[in-house]
């Protein structure tokens, strides 16, 4: 049925994000559902491509096939939005503590968002007159070797935090913890301070200090990281910074959801 589709016209020289775009697009508000008809019309692709570029959508949940037969917009689609509208929310409030951060203590500062088993990267400031990169914007984070993961790790349930670390653990320096119990060992200081440290586990000669930013009802949806050279490291010093950077954060993130 779907490959009998007929009609369209061709239009030569689209790239494949194109034309996946130019599928996305098909949809809005007012037909959140559409057939493949339906989108070979709005699209100008050729039926087989277009059904072959649905199909792969569906597959990795970006679009999802209703019981009649139509396609709407998949879950993988919506998580993704709302991971955006969090990041906008977050790096507003975020950035003017930020800034104060890294001027305060010539660090390296990155806002990570908290998203389902993921600590994702939103902003950041890099090192002071350093090339090294500091990580990059939309990166996850690898959960047991930084500081923003730890926090995530130390708030998740007991059952998701063993899924997580019962696979193999990759050793990104000599310092990287691997072995479960000292990391359950870490996770529990973690809990008990509400900061989470790292010293040479990521990148040789770097620490990182992260605490959390909690939404006014008291949730923790991301955390704040300050990164120095392991030399300069003196995490009493930088807890007390970092920590009033998060309230200040916390702050305008409440003022912006009361307006």
């Amino acid at each position: 049925m779907e490959a009998g589709v007929s009609g369209a016209r061709r239009e030569p020289g689209r790239t494949v994000t194109n034309k996946v775009i130019g599928v996305l697009r098909s949809f809005d508000t007012a037909e959140p559902e559409l057939s493949l008809h339906e989108i070979v019309a709005r699209t100008g692709l050729p039926p087989s491509t277009a059904l072959r570029l649905i199909r792969e959508l569906v597959d990795a949940g970006v679009l999802e096939r209703t019981p009649v037969g139509s396609y709407c917009i998949g879950l993988a689609l919506w998580r993704t939005g709302e991971l955006a509208m969090q990041a906008r929310q977050l790096r507003g409030s975020a950035r003017t503590a930020m800034v104060e951060l890294h001027n305060t203590l010539h660090s390296a500062v990155a806002l990570v968002l908290h998203h389902g088993d993921e600590a994702v990267v939103v902003d950041k400031i890099g090192p002071p007159g350093s090339p090294e990169p500091w990580p990059p914007v939309a990166i996850a984070m690898p959960l047991h070797a930084t500081a923003a993961g730890k926090l995530l790790l130390a708030t998740m349930p007991v059952d998701a935090r063993r899924r997580l670390l019962a696979g193999r653990l990759r050793r990104f320096t000599p310092r990287t913890i691997v072995a479960p119990g000292l990391l359950a060992a870490s996770l529990a200081a973690v809990e008990r301070q509400g900061v989470a440290t790292t010293n040479g586990e990521i990148r040789a000669g770097w620490a990182t200090l992260a605490t959390y930013i909690r939404s006014p009802d008291g949730t923790a949806i991301a955390s704040l990281t300050a990164g120095v050279r392991s030399s300069r490291f003196d995490p009493d010093r930088l807890a007390g910074y970092v920590r009033r950077a998060a309230r200040s954060t916390e702050f305008e993130l409440a003022a912006l959801n009361s307006g």
